[in-house]
């Protein structure tokens, strides 16, 4: 089916009135990121919905739940990073591409306000000017996993299964036209002048590459904030230690002008220099300030083992290769920005993995940037995550978005953060269209016969998971907001947290932010089972009404997805409760849950 004018209408008034009022303030028209207008017709609908009340819809539990105190002080401040929160969407990976308005309304909805291109590990073999892949032999994805990424890995069947998903994502990309930069910027514009952190092919592309990249982002005034140099490179390590020393190599072998393995993190910093270079190169010679150009060197994937602050990371030999390299080479730092993913480890039980996840979030959120990279690095040193996430057990679940949205809320919190962008894939993580395979299926089979199909204005009916739901919350004030206001909290609920040891740790995590038009938002995340009564002192002051959004469930692996009308398409025993309500001084927060209040 095709988009129509109607069609479009239905998918963004009726998906946005049945399922995201929650995340539209009743008088929030003046909003620059992903905000719903008057014009909409939003404003009377969701004021006069059912699941809108004006007193406070748990009181009733007010009796069984624990007290806590919120104190804000506005008086005390700190930056907030614009386009602060946003999403590693891999596109290549699905059939919708950029240019799909029903697809861009929709992830608008959710107020991303930065997004990555064009991916993470298919990014290895992109090439930007063509927009996807170059699917001839020796060149293709497959070929470069086989004997590239073979170095590093000695589970051969697993190198050519992955390989073989590379090979499947490429055609699928070049199947429905490629993913042209300028698509990327145009999504980006539409879904509320959105940001773009481009990860640069630093594996099959040359410096050369990079700086013609570069200039054209320039030139163009691209809204690009940051370029990493590559995803993920200390996965390509040398087994031998010996760069380039590839076993079963075609004669062909690797290009000479790029860098192929590396040997260490330090190897990488040596071999990323031209690279650098040539990005700064390409904004001074189309007329920019080079210094505009942020670029970002890659740091290890972040993995806890212990909740002792000291002990709690293993501390990695590709960073500290990365540290020894400014203490010795005569380049010193010369990166702007470091970009880092963390992914909660696996556990074999839900209880293991929500206390997994609990850890990650107390113990390890920011701390690794605190305690290992800042005493390391330049004071003006910038960060970012491009990548982050909950247990696979629990992506795409309520708990999930929990996860993400106080991820998110910690690391606005630390000075020099940039972006928190969240690794969303298709459902259950995110977005999923009906008869995802079957299309995934012809865009193959167009691309191997030298085919694209137009897939820009198909009506794919896509659903979104309740982990973007959650998500969307928190987004609208994160990425509305210019300041943090100085925030604590006292007493409340505990929930488990370790690996070997169970500690309890608070079961709430409060910040309040100013926002840009007036606006100023709380944001409560509850990560247990118990409701909480919270008590918010505003500078001392009485009677500040606020208006309350809320998203909460009983069941912290609720994974139902929603269609555009709001109907669950997964049902479940559970429900996922969206409210709204007007409260002064007191909360009731739910269990599994996060609010956004606003004043």
């Amino acid at each position: 089916m095709m988009i129509t004018s109607k069609s479009l209408k239905r998918i963004r008034a009726i998906f946005l009135i049945s399922l995201m009022g929650v995340f539209s303030s009743l008088a929030f028209a003046e909003s620059s990121i992903g905000g719903i207008t008057n014009g909409d017709g939003l404003q009377s609908r969701i004021a006069h919905s059912d699941r809108s009340s004006e007193a406070n819809p748990t009181e009733t539990n007010a009796s069984s739940s624990t007290n806590a105190e919120v104190t804000i002080n506005t008086q005390i401040q700190k930056p907030v990073f614009a386009n602060f929160s946003g999403f590693n969407y891999d596109i290549s990976s699905g059939p919708v591409p950029y240019n799909n308005l029903g697809f861009q309304h929709i992830i608008q909805s959710f107020s991303p306000a930065v997004l990555r291109y064009p991916g993470g590990t298919i990014s290895d073999t992109f090439n930007w000017k063509i927009g996807g892949y170059d699917l001839t032999p020796e060149k293709t994805p497959k070929w470069t996993m086989n004997n590239i990424f073979r170095a590093y890995n000695t589970n051969v069947k697993g190198v050519r299964d992955w390989a073989k998903k590379c090979e499947e994502k490429a055609a699928i990309c070049m199947g429905k036209g490629g993913m042209p930069l300028y698509e990327s910027v145009g999504l980006s514009k539409n879904i509320g002048d959105a940001k773009i952190v481009i990860c640069v092919n630093t594996i099959t592309d040359p410096p050369r590459s990079a700086y013609e990249l570069a200039y054209r982002v320039a030139k163009e005034k691209m809204p690009v904030t940051v370029f990493s140099l590559g995803n993920e490179c200390y996965s390509i390590i040398s087994p031998t230690g010996k760069p380039n020393d590839l076993p079963g190599l075609p004669a062909s072998g690797i290009p000479p002008d790029v860098p192929g393995t590396f040997v260490s993190g330090e190897d990488y910093a040596e071999k990323m220099i031209p690279y650098y270079d040539a990005i700064k190169s390409g904004y001074r010679d189309a007329g920019e300030d080079p210094r505009n150009a942020v670029v970002a060197i890659i740091g290890d994937s972040i993995k806890m083992y212990d909740i002792d602050p000291k002990n709690h990371f293993n501390k990695s030999k590709w960073d500290s290769g990365l540290i020894h390299f400014t203490q010795t080479n005569s380049r010193g730092q010369y990166w702007d920005a470091v970009d880092l993913h963390e992914y909660v480890t696996r556990a074999k039980t839900l209880d293991e993995s929500l206390k997994r996840c609990n850890s990650y979030l107390m113990f390890g959120t920011a701390s690794y940037i605190s305690d290992i990279w800042k005493p390391s690095s330049k004071p003006d040193t910038k960060f970012l995550f491009t990548e982050y996430a909950a247990c696979n057990e629990l992506t795409g679940t309520l708990y999930g978005g929990l996860f993400c949205a106080e991820f998110a809320m910690r690391l606005s919190a630390e000075a020099g953060v940039l972006h928190a962008m969240n690794h969303l894939r298709r459902t259950p993580d995110g977005i999923d269209v009906p008869e995802y395979k079957a299309w995934e299926n012809k865009l193959i089979g167009a691309a191997r016969s030298g085919h694209v199909l137009n897939v820009s204005q198909v009506d794919f009916h896509p659903s979104v998971s309740a982990q973007l739901i959650v998500q969307g919350v928190a987004n609208l004030a994160l990425n509305n907001s210019d300041r943090l206001f100085k925030t604590t909290l006292s007493g409340g609920p505990n929930v488990p947290a370790g690996f070997n040891k169970t500690v309890q740790i608070p079961a709430i995590y409060a910040q309040a932010y100013h926002g840009k038009n007036g606006k100023n938002f709380l944001l409560l995340v509850n990560k247990g089972a118990k409701a909480a009564s919270v008590n918010i002192d505003l500078d001392h002051q009485t009677g500040t009404l606020f208006t309350v959004f809320c998203v909460s469930s009983t069941n912290p692996a609720f994974r139902a997805t929603f269609d555009a009308s709001g109907k669950i398409l997964q049902p479940s025993a559970d429900n996922l409760t969206l409210v709204s309500w007007k409260a002064v001084k007191n909360v009731v927060l739910p269990g599994y849950a996060v609010a956004r209040l606003e004043w």
